[in-house]
């Protein structure tokens, strides 16, 4: 009987399948394009090129880029992925890679022995490498800037005072912005800091936010966050239903951009090229997806100058100088589009 029931659990254990994309500064894109693996494509004429995953893994939920192009990709398993169980103790295993011109990626390491449940992001900066966990809390690794190489901190699944994290991005190398669920009813930014340990500093709740709308199990949650640095100083742009601009250096409010949104947009992912003072946010109206462009010039008060409509159920968005990628549910490949034209048709 024990025989059986470890046999029936090893054909059930499948991965948390993600579908997501990073620009690194060289302009070149990185996928996590679900049980396809992890991809690659050098920007403007690249195609995409899929890369080899360390042994043992069989996809990725998400991936982030580093100022020096580490890229970092983390894998999570789940039980009965038809049916996941929130639940479950799912582990997780994050690797580390360097980035070549030719857009190959070559392992450095991986480590494990960390929990990360459904909706669970990556990121990294300056030496510092946060799991957001989903459910089961947060861990943070170091690594060596220059090698790429992982180490583990005391830091591991430790939980804040919300119901989940389902994404994260490095604001600084000591600050953090999670993807916060507050509390089933609010969601938003969750501003913390890297000391001693990790500690909370201030939260954002988004007025308008999707909640779970628009969701894609078992790994892409719809609040996103992106960084920029301006003269005015460090602002997040936010995707969640609502599109919203948030100083995470001060206590306040989220201020949602109204500016050209479409009637009836979703957002759902946000990407910022500082290159060329642009803001991408990937939504959907009525089921189709459309990417709108803002001017940041003016951080605080962005304005739309630019609308396209993609195929497929966009998931993930980049954007490095004017060219954009953005990943679909279930696609096997990076796709993008220069903007040649910047146009605020409103959407059919």
């Amino acid at each position: 009987m024990l025989s059986l029931v470890c046999l029936t659990l090893t054909i059930l254990v499948q991965s948390i399948k993600g579908t997501n994309v990073a620009v690194s500064s060289s302009g070149i894109a990185v996928g996590a394009l679900d049980s396809a693996g992890l991809a690659t494509r050098v920007l403007p004429n690249g195609p995409t090129v899929m890369q080899s995953l360390p042994e043992g893994l069989t996809s990725i939920s998400d991936v982030s880029i580093d100022e020096n192009d580490i890229v970092f990709a983390l894998y999570a398993e789940t039980i009965d992925l038809a049916n996941p169980d929130p639940n479950a103790n799912t582990m997780g295993t994050v690797c580390s890679f360097t980035l070549a011109a030719d857009g190959s990626l070559n392992v450095v390491n991986c480590l494990s022995g960390f929990l990360a449940k459904l909706f669970t992001g990556v990121s990294a900066l300056g030496g510092n490498l946060i799991v957001s966990g989903g459910t089961a809390g947060l861990t943070h690794f170091v690594y060596n800037t220059e090698s790429g190489m992982i180490s583990q901190t005391s830091t591991k699944n430790l939980v804040l005072d919300v119901v989940g994290l389902p994404d994260v991005v490095m604001v600084t190398p000591t600050t953090i912005a999670f993807s916060a669920d507050f509390d089933l009813i609010d969601f938003g930014p969750l501003i913390a800091t890297i000391s001693d340990n990790v500690t909370e500093d201030r939260r954002f709740a988004i007025n308008g936010t999707s909640g779970f709308e628009n969701i894609i199990k078992p790994a892409n949650f719809p609040l996103v966050i992106d960084v920029t640095s301006t003269a005015e100083g460090t602002l997040l742009y936010v995707a969640n239903g609502a599109i919203a601009v948030v100083d995470p250096t001060q206590d306040g409010t989220a201020t949602v951009i109204t500016d050209g949104v479409p009637s009836g947009f979703q957002a759902v992912t946000v990407a910022v090229s500082t290159t060329d003072k642009r803001a991408y946010f990937g939504g959907l109206v009525a089921g189709t997806s459309f990417v709108l462009v803002y001017d940041i010039s003016s951080p605080l008060s962005p304005s739309l100058v630019g609308m396209n409509e993609v195929d497929g159920r966009i998931a993930s968005i980049g954007a490095n100088n004017g060219m954009v990628v953005y990943v679909i549910d279930g696609g096997e490949t990076i796709n993008q589009f220069m903007l040649s034209s910047e146009s605020t048709a409103e959407p059919t």
